[in-house]
């Protein structure tokens, strides 16, 4: 028999020294050449359709910056290409081009983040 004790969980951001800073790369990759929408009788049906294939990359960066001993400013620009391919009778997404990349900025994120005590 075993006897279990909880206490109190304290937590907080961790933020860097003050003139200290990270950065950070990253990269993602995706191909999809099926869809599965389902039938109108059964939208949840896992039917496999073709309707072109779809290539997406992403690419991001991230720095973080101590500006004190407990303040941070932290910044992420993430860049997202997407490329539709396949013929104008698969295009099931008409919004969009069969030859052409998209490219946008997405979620652009600019944060502080402080600290209440220092250990």
């Amino acid at each position: 028999m075993g006897l279990f004790v909880s206490s109190f969980a304290r937590a907080q951001a961790w933020v860097p020294p003050k003139g200290e800073a990270s950065l950070s790369f990253g990269y993602g990759n995706v191909f999809v050449n099926r869809h599965y929408l389902g039938t109108n009788d059964n939208p949840s049906d896992a039917v496999e359709s073709d309707y072109g294939h779809i290539r997406s990359q992403s690419f991001g960066i991230g720095l973080t910056y101590g500006v004190t001993d407990k303040l941070a400013f932290s910044l992420g620009i993430p860049l997202v290409q997407t490329k539709y391919y396949g013929t104008s009778r698969q295009n099931f997404f008409r919004m969009t081009s069969r030859s052409t990349m998209a490219s946008t900025i997405a979620l652009f994120r600019i944060s502080l983040s402080t600290s209440a005590i220092r250990p």
